[in-house]
């Protein structure tokens, strides 16, 4: 930008002098008008040197300015293409949650039905491993959420899936017919069936689920089966134990219900 100056005509100021002489014959009036045109010559230069001087920083303003719209330009373009993506984040997370949701809502459903069925196994397993579910129930609290239910019952059927296709000998106080309460070594195949026997033999016995929970039977309360074939509980166990040599050991079986008894 320049700022260009337009000085007034010798002629120009002849034929104001001469309209002026015309009008009036005073000279102050020439020696005023003549001084407002040497003001007005002054203003003129003094303009233009100010506007050398600031022209250079003007110029330098004008070109950091582009510089500064051509960045906020490309902040404003990165910002809306950031807004896109965190846009679409969003929407992915919010059907990501809409998964889970209709997810735990069917778990829930089928929870209910699978929960049931694994508590009717419950009466018909030994108390060894009653004792195990016990306790992963006791890790559910009122609130506890649905995940959490699933993974208690994974755990009990865990439990019982190791434990028949293992054979367990566990030791447990049991009340015999004659009102005592004696220490027993329980052999359990599974958990469907088991034997017991105390330390020198007198108490011996079956236990069984075939009538739909776990009951203890005493061998004098087989009318169809010889106590003497009990006997073979106690090689069976120390066998196990290794305490004997490996041996074939016929046990006692009795595959009535309670009904046919």
């Amino acid at each position: 930008m320049q700022c260009r100056r337009i000085p007034l005509s010798i002629a120009g100021l002849l034929l104001m002098f001469s309209a002026l002489s015309h009008a009036t014959s005073l000279p102050e009036q020439v020696d005023e008008l003549t001084q407002k045109w040497l003001d007005i010559e002054k203003q003129i230069t003094a303009i233009e040197s100010h506007w050398r001087q600031s022209e250079p920083t003007l110029q330098q303003r004008i070109e950091l300015l582009k510089v500064e719209r051509a960045q906020l330009k490309t902040l404003l373009s990165e910002n809306r293409e950031q807004g896109s993506d965190v846009e679409a984040k969003r929407e992915a997370l919010l059907s990501q949650q809409n998964t889970l949701e209709a997810q735990q809502s069917a778990l829930e459903k089928a929870l209910l039905p699978l929960s049931s069925m694994v508590d009717t196994l419950y009466p018909t397993l030994p108390d060894i491993l009653r004792a195990r579910w016990d306790d992963e129930n006791a890790e559910l609290a009122a609130d506890a959420s649905a995940s959490l239910h699933l993974q208690v019952i994974l755990a009990k059927l865990s439990s019982l899936h190791t434990f028949n296709n293992a054979i367990t000998v566990h030791e447990s106080v049991m009340n015999t017919p004659d009102e005592k309460t004696v220490v027993m070594k329980q052999l359990y195949l599974g958990s469907a069936y088991a034997w017991f026997t105390n330390s020198d033999g007198r108490y011996r016995g079956i236990g069984n689920s075939l009538s739909g929970r776990w009951e203890w039977s005493f061998d004098n309360e087989f009318k169809t089966l010889d106590s003497n074939q009990f006997d073979s509980i106690s090689t069976a166990i120390a066998v196990y134990e290794k305490q004997r040599q490996p041996e074939y050991v016929l046990l006692p079986l009795d595959l009535q219900l309670e009904g046919d008894k």
